[in-house]
């Protein structure tokens, strides 16, 4: 994992739009670990944490492809 401000993360339905996708879709993606989290919050269910730029990172790849 890499250092970040845990007030710069933000959750999958927030990554999921930026990437212009459901956030099933995303969350299948990420379960599969091909989009990295940043963090995941404790607890069996606890929720993952995406940093931003990397999400907008992929966003552009996406523009571009």
């Amino acid at each position: 994992m890499t250092q970040t401000s845990t007030l710069a993360l933000i959750g999958a339905v927030e990554a999921a739009k930026r990437l212009g996708m459901h956030r099933q879709t995303f969350n299948k993606l990420a379960a599969a670990g091909e989009v990295p989290a940043a963090m995941q919050l404790p607890g069996r269910t606890g929720a993952r944490l995406f940093d931003p730029a990397v999400i907008d990172a992929l966003a552009d790849q996406q523009e571009q492809a």
